[in-house]
């Protein structure tokens, strides 16, 4: 998905889709959606991907105010780059995020927080209304 674009949809069959949220010089947002509502009452599942997200662009979504609630935010190593990242996972607001370091880097309390380092493999699944977590090391 090298080539795409902003908004950018891709169907993944049975009301899945990967959306293309913004672009940077080093990568893309990404989300991975589900049409079904959770019963918290969100508009459904939304998992955010960030790959390769440098400060520029994050500082860019927080300030265009663009950064849709999420159930779950995945973080590749570049995240480490992120100055504000404490500041964007408040506005995100997401029940859990996957982390792949051994410090959290100021990752805001009361928010569960994987880290590949302690929980090993992490699977999450859903069904569009529940959520399972599961950690194996």
């Amino acid at each position: 998905m090298s080539d795409g674009s902003e908004g950018t949809r891709l169907d993944l069959g049975a009301g899945a889709r990967l959306t293309v949220l913004a672009l940077g010089g080093q990568g893309m947002i990404l989300a991975v959606e589900r049409d079904r509502p959770l019963p918290a009452g969100g508009t459904g599942a939304r998992w955010m991907i960030l790959d390769g997200l440098d400060d520029d662009l994050s500082r860019r979504m927080i300030s265009q105010g663009r950064l849709p609630a999420a159930q779950i935010m995945i973080f590749p190593h570049s995240a480490k780059q992120i100055g504000n990242l404490t500041e964007w996972v408040r506005a995100v607001n997401p029940q859990a995020g996957l982390w792949p370091f051994l410090d959290d880097l100021g990752w805001p309390p009361g928010i569960e927080l994987l880290r590949a380092d302690s929980h090993g493999w992490v699977d999450i699944s859903t069904d569009g209304a529940q959520m399972w977590v599961r950690a194996e090391r």
